[in-house]
């Protein structure tokens, strides 16, 4: 069941993403022209590097106008930032908020509304709280036999001089 709302999941995000690109909410570009690094952030460039480090549990691949981050069980996406532009072109890093959080195992892709290549990605991560494990049923009551049960005094069509 866990699978099956995992692959729900990522059909949902991915969907999502693509269907509200109108609901990223852009940083101020006259002051931000990068995505964070450190202070609970990891940026990701299209060179394929990570920034401080790679975090437990995050993969990520950027594809020209897309970026792809996986999710391993155990950790949770809470926040995404997209660089794609520049601030002179009135454009730049975006808060990718579509289908977060990401609780893994599970992937998001995601894209700059300008449809530019990605530059690079910034992620912040938190580990996950297990699910429970249902707690088995100590003492299971039987079913009582739903079938009903024929009162032997009473004359059953079988016995003979049964007029029914």
């Amino acid at each position: 069941m866990k699978r099956l709302m995992t692959a729900v999941g990522m059909i949902v995000s991915m969907i999502l993403g693509m269907v509200v690109a109108s609901s990223l909410a852009a940083s101020n570009p006259a002051t931000d022209q990068v995505c964070p690094a450190g202070d609970g952030w990891y940026k990701y460039g299209a060179e394929g590097n990570w920034e401080p480090e790679q975090p437990v549990g995050i993969n990520a691949s950027i594809d020209g106008p897309q970026a792809t981050i996986t999710v391993a069980d155990g950790v949770t996406l809470t926040a995404v930032c997209v660089k794609a532009g520049s601030a002179q072109q009135e454009e730049g890093p975006e808060s990718w908020t579509a289908g977060l959080p990401v609780v893994g195992p599970g992937e998001l892709t995601v894209f700059h509304s300008s449809g530019k290549d990605i530059s690079h990605i910034s992620v912040a991560v938190e580990e996950s709280q297990p699910d429970p494990d249902p707690e088995p049923d100590p003492d299971p009551t039987p079913e009582p036999d739903p079938s009903p049960v024929a009162d032997p005094a009473q004359p059953q069509p079988a016995d003979p001089g049964f007029a029914g």
